[in-house]
């Protein structure tokens, strides 16, 4: 996986970038990124009920 730091993440005007070696538009990408942050809150909520 790419590290963050190479992630496109300019807005949703459609503007093509890379994610990953593959082509996306802006969009897709925030798309991704709130998918990823999704997960992240799930895992920090599973990790509290376990502790």
């Amino acid at each position: 996986m790419a590290p963050l730091g190479s992630l496109y993440t300019a807005g949703t005007t459609g503007a093509k970038g890379k994610m990953g070696g593959l082509s996306s538009t802006a969009t897709d990408v925030s798309v991704w990124l709130d998918a990823m942050e999704n997960v992240v809150q799930k895992q920090a909520l599973e990790r509290e009920r376990f502790q």
